[in-house]
């Protein structure tokens, strides 16, 4: 039976040594140049800024969202990876939107990324979800691609209600 959208699970989590081994496996899966097992633990065990917002379907982590949160200023989005089985089921659309309601509860109003500048549908997403460009970082990726910079303002979060 297919999992839909509805059968994803999403927790917020500040992660758990239990689930590095599935998000290094995840991170194999979905980039060329993964975070390694060490920097997601080091995420994990040493980074109190650090939170996990995780998609979980039949026991499996297939998403997830990391990034940092630094009150009062900013969340700063390190990763968005859904596994290739689960692509286009809306979970990184809800990853990111408990990313963006629990950050606002907390009152961190700006939000940034970095895209690769192939990557449209990424940046399709973000722009859907208030995000907007504003610059480029030359060579980021490997010093071959360049990256986005996408910013969620404060003044654009009132325009783009979730």
């Amino acid at each position: 039976m297919p999992i839909t959208s509805d059968d994803i699970v999403i927790r917020i989590s500040d992660g758990r040594r239990s689930d590095i081994d599935a998000l290094a496996g995840l991170e194999q899966l979905c980039f060329s140049v993964p975070w390694s097992w060490e920097a997601i633990a080091g995420e994990i065990t040493k980074n109190p800024s650090s939170r996990f917002y995780l998609a979980e379907a039949e026991g499996d982590i297939v998403g997830c969202v990391s990034c940092w949160l630094l009150p009062p200023y900013e969340c700063q989005i390190g990763n968005v990876a859904v596994a290739p089985g689960y692509r286009r089921r809306g979970i990184a659309t809800r990853l990111m939107g408990a990313v963006i309601r629990d950050t606002e509860a907390l009152g961190i109003m700006d939000m940034t990324l970095e895209v690769r500048a192939s990557n449209l549908a990424a940046q399709a997403l973000y722009a859907g979800l208030g995000f907007e460009s504003e610059g480029i970082r030359k060579g980021y990726y490997q010093g071959k691609e360049d990256a986005v910079i996408m910013w969620r303002r404060e003044k654009l979060a009132e325009r783009k209600p979730l």
